[in-house]
């Protein structure tokens, strides 16, 4: 593959992945529903932001480094919008930061690679507790379609730059990343065809009060 073709599609993956918690802070921040979104996933996509930005600080790579502070901002920005309509989301945040911090002593501490695996293992995973909670739950309320065909077209365009630059560890998030925002833009396609499922109440809500993640 030309190496015209291997920096749009790096460029291009950096862009949509720095831009694909857009859709669905605005939209918590517009709507009141917010049910069907996965607190988790998002506090894991912080996780990531903040590993990589800590992977382009150690490795001198400061296109990394914005690209993932970016990632982190969207992440917040929907983890505080979240927070805004009662969602409990401090003590993921909090959790976030210290995986970050652990990762980066044990990486510090090892000499070995950690911090860039950490990155690649929990970005692949991040996406999974919200496809749960999409097929698990009886609502999708709340959650954005167009930052799940964003999560789809970032998984694919990363799994082709990482085959154009031969690097496997780029393409194997995608394996988990697109059958995640597969499921979750199904069960978003059968909520809006039976309105009715489409509730504002979370069922399952703890004995404490608390919305589920």
């Amino acid at each position: 593959m030309s190496e015209l073709v291997t920096g749009v599609l790096g460029v291009a993956a950096v862009v949509i992945t720095v831009v694909r918690a857009g859709p669905q802070a605005l939209h918590l921040l517009r709507h009141p529903e917010h049910v069907g979104v996965s607190v988790v996933t998002w506090a894991m996509a912080l996780m990531t932001g903040g590993l990589g930005c800590s992977y382009g600080i150690f490795h001198d790579e400061p296109a990394n480094l914005v690209a993932n502070a970016l990632q982190a901002f969207g992440a917040a920005a929907v983890l505080v919008a979240l927070s805004r309509r009662g969602r409990s989301v401090v003590r993921w945040a909090m959790l976030a930061a210290v995986v970050v911090a652990v990762v980066v002593f044990a990486d510090r501490a090892s000499g070995r690679d950690v911090l860039g695996y950490a990155t690649i293992v929990i970005g692949g995973g991040m996406f999974v507790p919200q496809a749960v909670r999409a097929v698990r739950a009886p609502s999708t309320a709340g959650v954005s379609a167009a930052s799940w065909w964003l999560v789809l077209v970032a998984a694919v365009i990363w799994s082709a730059y990482g085959v154009a630059i031969g690097r496997w560890v780029v393409v194997a998030p995608g394996f988990i990343q697109f059958p995640a925002g597969v499921a979750v833009l199904w069960r978003l396609r059968s909520d809006r065809a039976a309105p009715d499922a489409m509730v504002v109440v979370d069922p399952w809500r703890t004995a404490g009060g608390r919305p589920g993640r």
